[in-house]
């Protein structure tokens, strides 16, 4: 399908995903807490980037939420798996 080059998802700056690889992530920040249980309510989608000294990578890869489960405190247990990579056009 086309893709709109202009949409906004939100970035988990962490490691490396690839297209059609299952990633699965345990996420205990408080800002990527909030982050996931948005992307849960939305499209279950978000970006993954590698980190740099000053951010991130300008090219990330897009996953999809295939399940997950919220512990006791707040933190999430989350499989994903990589759809397509992605360019960050603005930041």
């Amino acid at each position: 399908h086309t893709l709109n080059p202009q949409v906004w998802i939100p970035i988990f700056v962490c490691s490396l995903a690839m297209p059609s690889v299952k990633c699965p992530l345990h996420v205990f920040e408080p800002k990527y807490r909030l982050m996931l249980r948005r992307c849960i309510e939305g499209t279950n989608e978000f970006g993954m980037c590698l980190p740099t000294q000053d951010g991130f990578h300008d090219y990330g890869t897009v996953l999809n939420i295939l399940s997950h489960a919220f512990t006791a405190d707040g933190r999430s247990h989350v499989d994903c798996i990589g759809v397509r990579r992605f360019e960050v056009l603005e930041r």
